[in-house]
């Protein structure tokens, strides 16, 4: 298959439009709202740190980049053709399948609180850019092409990408980088094969990626237009929206809840936890394949 798509896919310096070139060959992946651009920022941060030179400018330049340099490097940051709302999750597989020889830090969410956040995404920052986003949560999290059953598909697909790649891989959830933040870029820097970060680097690091912090610079323009409110006066324009786990109880009516707990631990792969709110699986690592 990739001897067939290597000619199509090296047309720039890194990537076709929607494929990554042969040449890159570590990934942060995940579905959107599930922490990615949090986890940019504090690699960059981090790197910022370590390099000595201004965080925030650094930063900046890692999020205006898909695939910012890590070491002299890139990363490439992909939600694998989940961020085309109805993308068949047969294309997403597929496109696992093409990186799987490679470095890949799967990034995972509860799929209750990404849907939340996704819907917020779609009706305060994208006008509704795919088409007929529906208005009432409710119907959104139900809904085929933006709903939470899209989300288990997404998770189910990285959680097989992550056993059956012959590729390394690192599994880290939101809910592991929220609990303890500086083991997490850690243990996420020294897989992706960073230079050793001194603990006060990555505090540092932590620090400026606080959600205050990042909110505040959010509000103020102070990064890329990646991370810049629609509405500065609708905290639920901001892409830095809440930062919470667990939050997606808020929103719903008690039927709504039980629905999408059930979905959760129907569809959901036991092995990605969350069958039971708040238990979110833990960090774990596969070796590449000998």
């Amino acid at each position: 298959m990739r001897r067939g798509l290597d000619p199509l896919l090296e047309t720039g310096r890194w990537r076709h439009p929607t494929w990554p070139a042969r040449s890159i060959d570590r990934f942060v992946v995940s579905f959107p709202k599930s922490g990615r651009t949090w986890l940019r920022v504090l690699v960059g941060a981090a790197e910022a740190v370590r390099a000595g030179v201004s965080v925030e400018k650094r930063s900046a330049e890692w999020l205006r980049r898909d695939a910012p340099e890590l070491d002299g490097r890139p990363v490439l940051f992909t939600h694998a053709l989940s961020s085309s709302p109805g993308e068949p999750v047969e294309h997403v597989e597929l496109f696992l399948r093409y990186i799987a020889d490679r470095a890949r830090v799967f990034l995972v969410r509860d799929p209750r609180d990404t849907v939340v956040s996704y819907y917020f995404q779609q009706i305060k920052r994208r006008g509704a850019d795919y088409g007929d986003v529906p208005d009432k949560l409710a119907d959104f999290v139900r809904h085929p092409f933006y709903g939470v059953d899209r989300i288990i598909a997404f998770m189910n697909a990285s959680q097989c990408a992550f056993d059956a790649g012959p590729g390394p891989a690192l599994l880290l959830s939101y809910e592991a980088l929220h609990a303890d933040p500086v083991s997490a870029l850690a243990r996420v820097l020294q897989f992706l094969g960073a230079p050793p970060a001194p603990p006060e680097a990555l505090v540092r690091a932590v620090e400026f990626g606080r959600f205050e912090n990042m909110h505040e610079l959010e509000a103020r323009g102070r990064l890329s237009g990646r991370l810049r409110p629609a509405d500065a006066s609708d905290a639920e324009s901001f892409k830095t929206r809440k930062g919470e786990v667990g939050g997606y109880r808020s929103y719903f009516a008690e039927d709504d809840v039980a629905w999408l707990d059930e979905r959760v631990s129907a569809r959901l792969v036991p092995s990605l936890g969350y069958a039971v709110p708040g238990a979110a699986p833990a960090m774990r690592e596969r070796a590449a394949a000998p």
